[in-house]
């Protein structure tokens, strides 16, 4: 065990220039997603009553939202944003490399 954690950390070490670029792909995908999920929660966000709301504000505020999301088309671009980012991992090499060398009759 020890001699095949001592070839991967050569082996990383080796390659140090992917292992930079893959951690700033992460960064940078990281960066984003928190970003486009930011400027869609924090508008919502301010709209939520004071910090001690009594039910009735609750309740009108969760009455607003719901027919604001089922009344108009406000939520259909995340949805589709939503819908497409499964997709991003659908040709993943990363994935494949990983299925074709666990299983040998992989056909990927």
């Amino acid at each position: 065990m020890k001699q095949h954690l001592l070839q991967g950390w050569k082996l990383s070490t080796r390659h140090f220039s992917i292992v930079i670029l893959l951690f700033l792909y992460q960064l940078l995908w990281g960066f984003f997603l928190y970003r486009c999920v930011n400027s869609i929660v924090m508008p919502l966000l301010k709209r939520y009553p004071d910090t001690m709301p009594s039910d009735s504000a609750v309740k009108l505020f969760l009455m607003e939202a719901q027919f604001r999301l089922v009344k108009t088309d406000l939520i259909e671009p995340y949805l589709w944003m939503l819908g497409a980012v499964p997709l991003e991992d659908v040709d993943d090499p990363v994935h494949s490399c990983r299925s074709a060398l666990l299983d040998p009759s992989y056909k990927g």
